[in-house]
This record gives C-alpha cells, sequence and structure tokens, in this order.
C-alpha cells in the first residue's frame, strides 16, 4: 500500500496560511497513523473466467459476515468467518451479464441486471448460513411484468429503488418492501434517466448522467415523489454519490475519463456550492467509479485503471487522499466499508475480490 500526502489546492496568502498548515499538519498525522496500520490485503478470492460488477455486505441471525458478489452469472454468496480464506458457499443464477448490482433490506437481498428480462431477484438469507430462497420478481399489480431489466437498485427505510429501468421508467420506481418477500410498487419517479440513486430520510439523490447533473427529490410521500433541485457536477456524467453523516456535503463521481470526484455544500439547496475535486494521485486519469463514505466520512473510492484510494473527507472542502492502492489493471467497480468488523472489500472486475485491513484510528481534529 502506498501513502500520497496531496498539498492543498488553496491558494497560499496570509488570511488562510494558518489554517492550511492546521490542515497539513492534521493530514501528516494521520497518514502517518495510517502507515502504521498498513492497509494491507488480508484475503482474496478469483472468480475467473467471471466478471465482478457491484456488492454489498450482509450480517446473518447468527452473527456471521457475509459479502455478496455480482458476477456476470448471478450473485455470489461469500463466507467472512476467516476473512483470510473467504469461501462461496451459495451462487444465485440469473442471465448474463456484466452488469450486476445488489442491496439488501430486512434479510433478503435484491439483485438487478441491464440484461433484458432480467427483472429483480430475490434472495431470501434468513437461513444463512444454512440455506438461501430465491426467485425472480419483475413487478406486480398494474405494474406486473413490467420491471424487465435495471442498473442500480437501491433499499431503504423499507423500500426498493430500482434505478435505470426499461418499460416502466428510465428513472427510480419506488416499491413498498413491507413484505419483502413480495414488493409492491407505489409510484415511480420519472423526469430523468436516473443511473443511481442514494436515498436518506426523505431525500432521494438521484445521479442523472446523461444530464450531467444529480437531482434532489423529497420522497416524504413515496407516492408523489417531487424534484426540489437539480445541480450539475464537474464531469457533466454523474454516475453515484455519497452523503456525508451530517448529511451537509454530497460527494459526487463522473464516469468520465479524468473526471473527478468533487463534494458539494448541499445544506442549502437553493445554493448548492461545489467546494472541492479529487483525482487519484498516481492514475489521476483513472476516474472514481463509485464513492462510499464510511463513519469518520473517510471515502472509499474504487476507481478505474485498477485503483483502489481512501480520502478524508472530514473537510469537504479540502479533499486528502490518504492511502492508494492497485488492485489489478481492470476497473475496480466497487467497496464495501460497512460490516461490523470493519474489514473492506472490493470488486476489481477482472481480478476478482479483494479483501483489506481497514485503519482503526479516526483523523485527528
Amino acid at each position: 500500500m502506498n501513502f500520497a500526502l496531496q498539498k492543498p489546492k488553496k491558494p497560499f496568502n496570509f488570511s488562510n496560511l494558518c489554517r492550511v498548515f492546521r490542515l497539513l499538519h492534521s493530514a501528516l498525522f494521520a497518514t502517518l497513523t495510517l502507515s502504521a496500520q498498513n492497509l494491507q490485503r488480508i484475503g482474496y478470492l478469483s472468480y475467473d473466467p467471471l466478471k465482478l460488477a457491484g456488492c454489498w455486505h450482509h450480517v446473518d441471525n447468527t452473527g456471521g459476515e457475509w459479502a455478496l458478489v455480482g458476477t456476470s452469472a448471478g450473485l455470489s454468496l461469500v463466507d467472512l468467518d476467516d476473512p483470510s480464506q473467504p469461501v462461496e458457499r451459495f451462487a444465485v443464477p440469473s442471465l448474463t451479464n456484466n452488469w450486476r448490482e445488489v442491496k439488501t433490506w430486512a434479510g433478503y437481498a435484491y439483485f438487478g441486471s441491464e440484461a433484458p428480462q432480467s427483472g429483480i431477484t430475490i434472495v431470501n438469507l434468513n437461513y444463512l448460513p444454512d440455506s438461501i430462497q430465491w426467485k425472480v420478481w419483475r413487478g406486480d399489480g398494474f405494474f406486473d411484468s413490467l420491471v424487465v431489466k435495471s442498473h442500480a437498485l437501491q433499499a431503504e427505510a423499507g423500500y426498493l429503488y430500482i434505478c435505470g429501468g426499461a418499460s416502466i421508467s428510465n428513472g427510480v420506481v419506488i416499491a413498498d418492501l413491507s413484505d419483502p418477500w413480495n414488493p409492491h410498487i407505489v409510484s415511480k419517479y420519472a423526469a430523468n434517466y436516473v443511473h443511481d440513486a442514494f436515498i436518506r430520510g426523505d431525500t432521494l439523490w438521484t445521479s442523472e448522467i446523461f444530464e450531467g447533473q444529480f437531482g434532489v427529490v423529497d420522497i416524504s410521500n413515496r407516492t408523489n415523489p417531487v424534484l426540489l433541485a437539480t445541480q450539475p457536477t464537474p464531469g457533466a456524467f454523474n454516475h453515484n454519490s455519497g452523503l456525508s453523516a451530517d448529511s451537509k456535503t454530497l460527494y459526487t463521481t463522473d464516469e468520465k475519463n479524468s473526471a473527478p470526484l468533487a463534494s458539494f455544500d448541499v445544506s442549502n439547496l437553493d445554493d448548492i456550492r461545489l467546494l472541492d475535486l479529487y483525482y487519484p494521485s498516481k492514475k489521476p486519469d483513472g476516474e472514481v467509479h463509485n464513492v462510499r463514505v464510511m463513519p469518520g466520512d473517510f471515502l472509499v473510492c474504487p476507481s478505474y485503471r485498477g485503483q483502489l484510494t481512501i480520502v478524508d473527507g472530514s473537510r469537504p472542502d479540502n479533499l486528502i487522499e490518504i492511502a492508494w492502492d492497485s488492485l489489478g489493471t481492470s476497473l475496480v467497480w466497487d467497496a464495501d466499508p460497512y460490516l461490523p468488523s470493519g474489514i473492506v472489500f472490493a470488486t476489481a472486475k477482472n481480478e476478482g475480490l479483494l479483501f483489506i485491513n481497514p485503519p482503526t484510528r479516526t483523523l485527528p481534529g
């Protein structure tokens, strides 16, 4: 693992010299702290010749940790009882496709792909580690058989959000998960094509990639989403986003060569402001693919050209890379830092599933 301390991008002048010095001192201390931890790989699982895509975490009823991995053949369930020797226990088949995303809610996993007629596969995880059940769902009621594919999906607070679908809407389909095995579609947001979304509370943050912007949607009434604001992103090709712990900063990615990760002040939707830009230090033309915000506002950044980086986002107007590693040469599609153990796992599209020991100390200040 290599570490790179980036110089602040703010100009040096007498009014901010002391602040810059404090930032440099904090970043140097953090880098030394993390270097002592040495973020090393602790496990690896090859899927050759399958390709990998999205991933998510799950903790079963016994406390066992699992990595849920989207592959070109379906969903892989990986037992992390010993993360240095991860073991695939189950594989759920689906139509062949290189795009596969997965999320969980209330002991159920939901995964989809861009393969026509792939629908959404629902996996009952409540019988792990012994067994699983699964079925394919393609909508219900008036929308029966109309959920034919998806690009990404989210599950949050009892609702499933399906992005980039086909015949229903290219926007976001919202389904009630009161019965997790039988979702019920309650509405759709269809202002624009939505590539991915982030949900917190009563707000839906849409990545409207072809419009080159993110959208902010009021979903306090899930049956009637209302657009509140839109904001262009630096690369004009917004792929995904993530919100800070205090909900004041939105981090965005643009899936375009050499495009930066950006931080926006979203505390006032009438005055959204760009705060800072970040490029991976070793291969800045390899853009961040997905940003995942972990506790302490560390930003885990799986990126193009085989890169996985960690960025200090605790000062969103001064993003500082504190760790960089190469996982190969292919796209590092996604990473998940949300297991209770703190283990981070990442999907390198061609190379496989990698497990990394994260920092155990938070940044000072």
